[in-house]
């Protein structure tokens, strides 16, 4: 007997009494038991995930060195490296330069390198794009063992997923400072693929960036060229 022959039948009385006594304790259960949470891996995992970004938002923006108003200098090194469109490499260009912040604000450079000055310029700006201020998913990754440093994954969904750079960062699981931020994006800009990786590192509180890197690939009739580059950070003086 199908389930809804068995619920005619019941209906009207046909069951066996020993059935329907059987029948209406299960029901009578089932009305008394307590409502179960309605909780899934991905529901308890996205919980987690707004955890973790919430907090790595909070210390990027309080603690990031080029988020503060404070006094300091540094020096950063540039590289960059080009090929043809054969692969080959073609030019090693480099910079060496002074940077000085009041407030702050940037304040004043001075070239280190006088043969190079000007030929490999720093980043207009040492902020960049940050993905916890988008709406993106984000996502564990399976191979997560976890030790101190932990991956968090970021992409767009939808018709707009190639419109912004997806990726992911790595973080200190204790205490939510970034240590890594990688960016990709295809088809931008007249590269057919640009990634751009910041690497952090601390002093005591503060957010130090200590390198970053663009990769950019172009393509034309002729094959794909290819441009790597670097900025390195070091010698901070923090007033």
């Amino acid at each position: 007997m199908n389930l809804s022959n068995f619920a005619k039948a019941f209906s009207k009385g046909m069951v066996p009494m020993k059935n329907r006594i059987c029948v209406t304790a299960i029901l009578l259960a089932l009305i008394l038991m307590p409502a179960l949470p309605r909780v899934s891996f991905a529901e308890d995992d996205d919980a987690t995930l707004r955890f973790y970004v919430e907090n790595v938002a909070y210390v990027f923006a309080r603690n990031y060195l080029f988020n503060t108003e404070a006094d300091f200098s540094f020096k950063a090194r540039t590289i960059l490296r080009t090929t043809d469109y054969r692969g080959v490499l073609k030019k090693i260009d480099t910079g060496s330069y002074a940077v000085y912040y009041k407030g702050g604000r940037l304040h004043s450079v001075d070239s280190l390198d006088s043969v190079a000055a000007g030929e490999v310029p720093l980043p207009d700006s040492f902020l960049f794009r940050e993905p916890w201020k988008t709406d993106y998913s984000y996502y564990f990754f399976p191979n997560d063992t976890g030790a101190g440093r932990l991956a968090i994954g970021f992409e767009l969904e939808g018709a707009g997923r190639d419109s912004l750079p997806n990726g992911f960062f790595n973080i200190n699981r204790d205490d939510f400072y970034p240590q890594a931020l990688f960016l990709h994006s295809r088809n931008v800009g007249g590269y057919k693929r640009l990634s751009n990786t910041y690497y952090f590192k601390r002093l005591g509180k503060i957010l130090l960036p200590e390198r970053f890197e663009k990769f950019a690939v172009q393509t034309a009739f002729l094959g794909r060229r290819y441009t790597r580059y670097i900025v390195e950070f070091y010698d901070y003086l923090i007033e």
